[in-house]
């Protein structure tokens, strides 16, 4: 093969999930990209691939409920108080216990 081209996604390019606008987006432009230069390096016989991981965050141990539930909180105090209001703890909250159940299932 004259070439080989290998982008790194993620299955969230195939589907979206809530609080992961940002993440999915980025995802999503990994996965147009590599099918446009699936057809644009045929023509040169260079082949284009794309991998997408499964849950790296849970298979490696990264991070703990704790480690996750720590951050969360240093983060929470930090955010203005109009921005907490307007957000408010319970949903704060919920968005963390996704990324807990997510990350350590």
């Amino acid at each position: 093969s004259p070439g080989r081209i290998v982008n790194v996604a993620s299955g969230l390019g195939r589907q979206c999930a809530p609080n992961r606008s940002t993440y999915g987006i980025t995802k999503y432009g990994v996965e147009a990209l590599t099918d446009c230069l699936r057809f644009e390096m045929r023509k040169w016989g260079v082949t284009v691939a794309m991998i997408e991981p499964g849950n790296f965050v849970n298979a490696t141990g990264i991070f703990t409920p704790e480690s996750i539930r720590r951050e969360a909180d240093s983060l929470w105090k930090k955010i203005p108080p109009q921005v907490q209001k307007d957000y408010t703890k319970t949903y704060f909250d919920g968005i963390i216990n996704n990324m807990i159940f997510y990350s350590t299932k």
